[in-house]
């Protein structure tokens, strides 16, 4: 059995299964708390009654199961549900190590990345922060993830561009980022194909 400690710093989980009758901690307590900590792990409870469960749904469950009516069928569909969940999920985040620590951030939120001398920058928000890497193997990372590498110094969310002409581009961010000689055919194509839909 595993303790998860409120307030100790811990590798995020995947999957937390949690009581609402506990002896330290309500259930729905804890699981506020997590929520807290931890905004995309899948949180199951089990709980011997329903007078709890809308609740419980507030704080983003996967799950509110009835010990008596939670047969290993139940208990099964709702575990493979989560994890579901849980690898969707990891296709919307992404952590990069950075110097002495992780960064995770949603990709959604991420507007380009530049690199100048094995230092790659993610601009996400209204912020940026570092980490090393390659080009090509961040590249390689975030295929069929709704990025494009446009120039040997740009990889770029393509749902964050706002214009584009076959020589640059200019992101929601504000940004005007050239566009590569041998990468304006790819580039091109691929906002064509955007435009049909």
């Amino acid at each position: 059995m595993a303790v998860f400690e409120p307030n100790r710093r811990h590798e995020h989980p995947t999957i937390i299964i949690l009581e609402t009758e506990l002896a330290d901690f309500k259930g729905l307590e804890l699981a506020r708390i997590i929520r807290e900590l931890c905004s995309d792990c899948q949180i199951i409870i089990f709980s011997k009654t329903d007078k709890h469960a809308l609740k419980a749904y507030e704080v983003g469950l996967s799950a509110y199961l009835l010990k008596k009516k939670a047969s290993r069928k139940k208990f099964a569909k709702a575990l493979k549900c989560a994890m579901k969940q849980a690898v969707a999920d990891t296709r919307r985040y992404v952590t990069f190590i950075c110097a002495g620590y992780h960064e995770t951030v949603l990709l959604s939120d991420i507007c380009y990345f530049e690199i100048n001398k094995k230092i790659v920058t993610v601009y996400h928000e209204d912020t940026s922060f570092d980490f090393y890497s390659s080009l090509n193997h961040l590249e390689h990372a975030l295929d069929n993830r709704g990025f494009i590498r446009i120039s040997r110094k740009h990889i770029v969310s393509l749902s964050k561009i706002k214009r584009h002409s076959k020589e640059q581009l200019v992101m929601e961010c504000g940004v005007t980022l050239p566009i590569g000689q041998n990468y304006q055919y790819e580039v091109a194509a691929h906002m064509h194909a955007i435009s049909m839909f």
